[in-house]
């Protein structure tokens, strides 16, 4: 089942295609480094230029330092910089993500949507109206989905704020641990188990010590695309049970039956069909046919 809001598919889509090339990547740079180190070790006095040539022709790209790249920088180093480069390009997303998230409930603060100490009283703001079509006929299957973790929100989100405050160090502090990053480790180290994340492993991760250069690992960056996941989906989930998630529903029944939709006269076939226009909205079946079927009646989106 995909989320209800659209922008939280699109955030997730986001994460997945950009998780989907890691491994891609990553093995295309180790076998690149394989031929580069089996050519040079054949030809030591091959030169850059060569390298190029053997190795870029074609590909339309420039400016590559082979024997830096591949030669004087061990893999384990490499993988590192490709790590912050990842990182760098997460946290965004789910910057992002909050901020539509406003756009769309204008009660909340989309900062405060990425504290542990706020998120609850964001996501009572903007269900503070709530549709009761939405929170008996759909949000109970929403509830249902696997990535959803409201109990363990707070914990998902001190997670994220130990990896944001690293990427803060790589991209305002020379890569190295500030204070801010230490607070944020010592607080995710006493809720750092796969129990207290709904996680199957927790992200690898090093201790950071204050003023020395923090060490980060490509497993556990792409293990915390997990953390990204589960907070955007389990958000989205407490979001369904709002009025603004009836109108998007309403707008989306409206958007896909552009052609007025009449019911059959028989109650079992009625069901049926509007149990069918609903899946064409994208949405699952809901939990009452019936309650919904009235509910369109009387919103006019349907006639009998």
């Amino acid at each position: 089942m995909k989320p209800f809001f659209d922008f939280t598919v699109d955030a997730l889509k986001n994460v997945t295609n950009t998780f989907n090339m890691v491994w891609p990547i990553a093995a295309g740079l180790w076998n690149l480094r394989c031929q580069v180190s089996g050519v040079k070790s054949e030809f030591p006095e091959i030169s850059e230029k060569q390298l190029t040539a053997k190795f870029s022709l074609g590909s339309g790209i420039h400016g590559v330092n082979y024997k830096l790249s591949f030669i004087d920088k061990r893999w384990e180093e490499q993988k590192e910089d490709f790590a912050w480069i990842l990182l760098n390009s997460t946290i965004p997303v789910l910057e992002a993500w909050t901020e539509e998230v406003e756009k769309s409930f204008p009660s909340t603060n989309h900062l405060q949507l990425q504290y542990a100490n706020t998120v609850e009283s964001e996501i009572k703001k903007a269900t503070i109206h709530e549709s009761t079509i939405m929170k008996t006929c759909f949000y109970p299957l929403y509830i249902a989905q696997k990535d959803r973790c409201t109990p363990l929100l707070k914990n998902l989100l001190i997670c994220f704020r130990f990896f944001k405050e690293m990427r803060n160090c790589y991209m305002h502090n020379g890569m190295r641990a500030h204070d801010n990053l230490i607070f944020a480790y010592n607080k995710f180290s006493k809720i750092s188990s796969p129990q207290q994340l709904g996680l199957q492993e927790i992200p690898v991760h090093s201790v950071p010590v204050k003023n020395n250069k923090i060490r980060l690992d490509l497993r556990g960056v792409v293990g915390f695309s997990a953390v990204l996941r589960k907070i955007m989906i389990t958000v989205d989930t407490e979001l369904v049970r709002s009025e603004k998630a009836e109108k998007q529903f309403i707008a989306r029944w409206q958007e896909v039956h552009s052609i007025h939709r009449v019911l059959k006269s028989d109650p079992v076939g009625a069901e049926r069909q509007v149990a069918r226009y609903i899946k064409k909205c994208g949405l699952p079946v809901p939990s009452s046919t019936a309650l919904v079927k009235n509910f369109l009646l009387q919103e006019q989106l349907l006639s009998r």
